[in-house]
């Protein structure tokens, strides 16, 4: 599991035309419940998606604890599960 975030539209059935500005590190399964991660960039104002990915097929919890995230913009929350 991870996310990327694509300046525009994103295109998963054509990925060379994805305009990626910023994804995540890649973490075995095992540590996913090990890890807390924050991260702060600023980007230019515009539009962006965010995506996740996750090629096992599980989402963002089950077998290695629960899963979670917060997406905010100058402090306010835009979304969350």
């Amino acid at each position: 599991t991870g996310w990327m975030l694509v300046a525009g539209n994103y295109y998963p059935e054509n990925p060379e035309k994805n305009d990626i500005v910023w994804e995540s590190r890649y973490y075995d399964p095992s540590e996913y419940s090990k890890r807390a991660d924050t991260a702060h960039k600023c980007f230019s104002q515009g539009y962006y998606t965010f995506v996740f990915t996750d090629g096992n097929g599980d989402g963002i919890c089950c077998n290695h604890g629960k899963g979670s995230y917060v997406l905010s913009s100058q402090g306010k929350v835009i979304t969350f599960p």
